[in-house]
């Protein structure tokens, strides 16, 4: 059961070591980047204006030190910056986690629901293929959240 326990939790952190990866790397890719947007916003044409605003945002360093610096901000709770609210990104995102916690809430409600009566009326439904149950509990999911 340890072996297990280890098994599943290195799991986890290669799982979400690549999901940050991939996170990092769709945010570069992003047409422009956020000096260019706003220095533009801002009506100013000027290139050393733009490195200005670069280097303050640490675009110009290595990718990879780009990257150690944001999941280091993440890792101690800093999600950023709104530039358009001009707040911290946190004091955007905090008042809309109770709502998102009840809908996860009640899409996993509904998930275990479906799969118990999947389970408990074996007569019934198996004549349904399982990819169809595994697509129903997946819209029952998704059209909760």
């Amino acid at each position: 059961m340890g072996s297990y326990l280890v098994r599943r939790f290195l799991l986890m952190a290669l799982t979400l070591f690549g999901m940050s990866v991939l996170i990092f790397v769709m945010l570069r890719l992003v047409p422009g980047n956020i000096a260019d947007i706003l220095v533009d916003a801002g009506g100013i044409a000027d290139s050393k204006e733009k490195a200005k605003n670069a280097h303050d945002l640490g675009l110009d360093r290595p990718i990879i030190e780009q990257y150690g610096q944001w999941i280091g901000g993440l890792s101690r709770g800093d999600l950023g910056y709104a530039y358009v609210s001009e707040r911290p990104a946190i004091e955007e995102i905090a008042p809309r986690i109770p709502i998102s916690a009840k809908l996860a809430g009640l899409a996993l409600f509904f998930a275990v629901l479906i799969a118990f009566l999947t389970r408990r009326a074996g007569t019934c439904f198996s004549s349904i293929p399982r990819s169809f149950r595994h697509a129903l509990m997946t819209f029952v999911e998704s059209s909760v959240s």
